[in-house]
């Protein structure tokens, strides 16, 4: 029996067997309880290590198991204790019992090391419980990057991160070996910390509010390979100052489509019926003195109306669907028209048994009884909703925005409505966000609800936009293919 079914059969607790030369990988004795993916640091997992009445943790590869039933192993002062409290994931793989092989750090393992790693994760899987994840990188292991960086004799890609995410997703960073700088505080990163952190990264993890042009692409340098935004619009970023640099871009489609179709389908509703005015009314006492009125707080219906969209991709579509059921009775758009979309009107025309028709942009403004907003924002598409474009709407109509806040000029639509142009709005985005007060004109406007740019905001879509951006950040800084990544 060589030294690694030795050492594995002790970790086990239990003396060599021929079943463990056969395979490291036996079923367990006892059926095992389910996975737990609870964050915890590795200053928590360290008082994990038989020294208390602490259940003993041993962790590999980030994973850690609890292994409590075999303290007589892993407990204060055992042979294997040395594994105890903290990712020992390099002596595993290199079957090493000397405390300082015993760290997290396992970049360096030969080929025929790290299946050895694989093999020791796989046993641990079959016979003990996980516990939970480490959150973050063990102190070993970060000057071990540190000093490898320094030192020259590993390049260690550098990621640079500007809003803390969820301890999940954080951990993912700990899946490959990276320098990361982030931003500490859940506020948007000051715009002088990113441009004293940026020299040298690999990749950069962006929001929306981060804008990424010429100067801050100048202060990262050479290095910087990829953009990893957490959002689906990508107009915080010069687009062609990254082509001209060949640093890509990827962003997360698709995740938050039904999120932000919600929200456009509220703010559709809230609008119709007056929501915002409604509020109003009670907060100011008034309910009292007026009572019930035959048209008090009266709205509109949705039967028999016409919806005009401008933008009709994919999330345009999901509201449709969600608002169709309220008796639409036509939908209009206006969008580039560079693709013929005559049969995938004609079977969305089937498929809810309404008549959907592409438009130009003055046929949108006459005839819709509601405009949603739902286009992508480019140079060219700034102050579409303008004076103009406004004066042709219904009396009636009210416009909603879930798209960008610049599609519309604000002061324009302010005068609209108090104008009764037109009879309100729903806003899920503005112009000049987040810089906007209770004095905005448009916060102060009783017939507009304003709501802070929450469309994609869900726990369900925010958890899968933070897991790809990771994603994404950690291929481009190696230089690999990310997923949804920009055609520039």
């Amino acid at each position: 029996m060589g030294f690694f079914d030795s050492v594995k059969s002790y970790f086990a607790g239990q003396e060599p067997s021929e079943d463990d030369n056969k395979s490291p990988m036996q079923a367990p004795a006892a059926q095992l309880d389910p996975p737990k993916d609870t964050p915890i640091s590795a200053a928590e997992l360290s008082m994990h290590d038989g020294s208390n009445d602490k259940p003993i943790y041993v962790a590999i590869k980030g994973t850690v198991f609890d292994v409590t039933k075999k303290a007589d192993m892993y407990g204060s002062g055992k042979s294997y204790n040395i594994f105890a409290g903290k990712d020992g994931s390099r002596g595993l793989g290199m079957s090493s019992l000397n405390p300082e092989d015993a760290v997290a750090d396992y970049s360096t393992l030969t080929e025929k090391e790290s299946s050895v790693l694989d093999d020791w994760f796989k046993f641990f899987s079959k016979r003990y419980n996980i516990a939970c994840t480490c959150a973050c990188t063990t102190p070993n292991s970060l000057s071990f990057y540190n000093d490898m960086r320094i030192a020259g004799t590993l390049n260690i890609p550098k990621i640079v991160l500007t809003r803390p995410l969820m301890p999940e997703i954080m951990a993912k960073f700990q899946s490959r070996p990276v320098n990361l700088t982030c931003w500490e505080t859940d506020t948007p990163a000051p715009r002088e910390w990113l441009l004293d952190n940026v020299s040298g990264a690999d990749a950069l993890l962006v929001m929306l509010s981060d804008k990424v042009d010429k100067e801050l692409l100048d202060k990262a340098g050479t290095n910087l390979k990829a953009i990893s935004t957490m959002s689906v619009g990508v107009d915080h970023c010069d687009l062609a100052q990254l082509k001209e640099r060949n640093v890509r871009l990827s962003n997360t489609p698709d995740l938050l489509t039904s999120a932000t179709a919600e929200i456009g389908a509220l703010l559709y509703l809230a609008a119709a019926r007056r929501a915002s005015e409604s509020i109003a009314f009670i907060q100011r006492n008034q309910w009292p003195q007026v009572g019930w009125g035959p048209l008090l707080m009266a709205g509109q219906l949705s039967e028999n109306k016409t919806l005009g969209f401008l933008g009709f991709g994919r999330i345009a579509q999901a509201t449709m669907h969600r608002l169709v059921p309220f008796g639409i009775k036509k939908v209009i758009y206006t969008d580039s028209g560079r693709t013929d979309r005559s049969a995938r009107n004609a079977e969305l025309s089937k498929t809810y048994d309404i008549e959907i028709k592409r438009v130009d942009l003055s046929t949108l403004a006459q005839d819709s009884d509601a405009l949603i907003l739902l286009a992508a924002m480019t140079a060219d598409m700034k102050h579409i909703i303008n004076r103009d474009f406004l004066n042709n709407m219904k009396k009636t109509s009210f416009v909603v925005n879930v798209a960008r806040g610049p599609l519309i000029d604000t002061y324009a639509l302010n005068d609209a409505i108090n104008e009764n142009v037109i009879a309100g709005a729903g806003l899920d985005v503005i112009e000049g966000e987040p810089h906007i007060d209770s004095n905005h004109p448009l916060v102060k406007n009783d017939k507009v609800f304003l709501l802070p740019h929450i469309g994609s905001s869900t726990v369900e879509t925010r958890y899968a936009m933070a897991d790809l951006s990771v994603s994404n950040a950690l291929k481009g800084a190696y230089n690999e293919d990310m997923q949804s990544q920009i055609n520039l």
